[in-house]
Order: structure tokens, then C-alpha cells, then sequence
């Protein structure tokens, strides 16, 4: 396999103290990688730097041969499309003003992703993620928690991300729930980084898992035969 994506010595502080250190690790292309750790560890401050919404002290990270870090602001929100992430609690960021399609789409709209008919475009991300075209007329707090989520998933596949970065997104979910949405992960053809410090779902949808603590990556496993 190929790398699709190479992080090398991500150094980042916040007032003095260091929340990322000399972090490195490659991704490779379809790999589900798990990052654990226990809260404050630095693994969201360490994804926001991959995706440049935090600055770091220093590294790089490589993505189809540009190091996304030294690309200027505007080169830079077009280079990392392909990079899509989905933070913790992903209901919170729905606009409840919204109807659940206009949601799903604003992304793909914006870059001129959409030929044809939205609902031709729609169709086959809502088939993925288990959701209905009938309900698309909704906004989200019509929908429960669970489907919330499926609605952020379907959002970020909208954008045919190459890799997906998912922060958390069970955490707010109860048991039932949280096995549907680790079902859906690990159904995604993309590349994947889960964030969890839920080692057992880890195990679960991981091909391997590196651990973070103090800032640190540590060692890495293999899960999955």
C-alpha cells in the first residue's frame, strides 16, 4: 500500500505548554486507523493541525506530495477537501434551521460537486449511511440522535472525501446506537482516523491503533487480522 497521508514531528503550545510533541505517523491508502487517549492527550489539537485549523509550532503534513502546512490560506482550503472530519457530538453542528438535505449538500453545492439532480447525487451517500430520501424535508431536531450522526456522516461523504477523520462521534450516544455508527465506519471505503479514548470500539473498527498520551504518539498495533 501507499501512504495517503504522511504526519511528520507536529510540534503545537498554547500558552507555554506543549499539547502536541514531535508527532508523526503515515496513514495508508484504506486504512482504518485508531488514535487513543485519554482526554487532554492531544489527539483533536493534532487532528485541527493536519487540517490547518491550528497553526502548529512546526512539521509537516504530506498529502498527494504538497505538505498542506506551507500552502497559503486559500491553496489550502482547496488542497485539503479531500479531507473531510466530523467532530464530537456531530448534532451540535447541524443548523437547525435547515432541512436535513440542504444540509447533507451545502459542501458539495459550494464546490460544484453536483451534476445532474440533487436527488440523483443524494440517493446512493443516504443508501450508505442508512438513512431515507423521504425524510430529507426534515430539520434535525426531528431526527434522533443517532440518525444526527448519520446526517454528519452523510454531510462529510457528500464531499468524496479521501480521507474521513472522526473525533468522537459515539461518545454522546448510548450502546445501540454507538454499534450502528461503528457498523457504518467500518463499512467506509475512505481512509479513515477514528479519535476515541473508547479502546473497545477501537478494536473494533481499527486496522491499527497508535496511542497518544501527554502529547505523545506512542506505539502502534495491529487489531484486525
Amino acid at each position: 500500500m501507499h501512504d495517503a497521508l504522511a504526519v511528520r514531528n507536529i510540534f503545537k503550545s498554547y500558552g507555554g505548554k506543549t499539547i502536541v510533541s514531535d508527532a508523526s505517523f503515515s496513514l495508508e491508502k484504506g486504512e482504518h486507523l485508531g488514535i487513543s487517549g485519554k482526554s487532554g492527550s492531544g489527539k483533536t489539537t493534532l487532528m485541527k493541525c493536519i487540517l490547518g485549523l491550528a497553526t502548529p509550532d512546526s512539521g509537516s503534513v504530506i498529502f498527494k506530495g504538497m505538505d498542506l502546512l506551507s500552502l497559503p490560506p486559500g491553496k489550502l482550503r482547496k488542497a485539503r477537501l479531500p479531507i473531510q472530519m466530523i467532530f464530537q457530538d456531530p448534532g451540535t453542528t447541524l443548523d437547525e434551521r435547515m432541512k436535513a438535505r440542504d444540509i447533507i449538500l451545502e459542501g458539495a453545492e459550494y464546490n460544484h460537486m453536483i451534476s445532474g439532480s440533487e436527488d440523483d447525487y443524494l440517493a446512493p451517500i443516504l443508501d450508505s449511511v442508512s438513512l431515507r430520501i423521504e425524510d430529507m424535508d426534515k430539520r434535525p431536531g426531528e431526527f434522533s440522535g443517532g440518525e444526527k450522526a448519520r446526517i454528519a456522516i452523510a454531510r462529510a461523504l457528500a464531499l468524496k472525501p479521501e480521507i474521513l477523520i472522526c473525533d468522537e462521534i459515539t461518545s454522546s450516544l448510548d450502546a445501540s446506537l454507538r454499534s450502528g455508527i461503528l457498523s457504518l465506519l467500518d463499512s467506509i471505503d475512505s481512509s479513515l482516523i477514528v479519535i476515541s479514548h473508547d479502546t473497545l470500539a477501537l478494536e473494533y473498527i481499527s486496522d491499527r491503533i497508535i496511542y497518544m498520551e501527554g502529547g505523545k504518539l506512542n506505539d502502534s498495533h495491529s487489531r484486525k487480522s
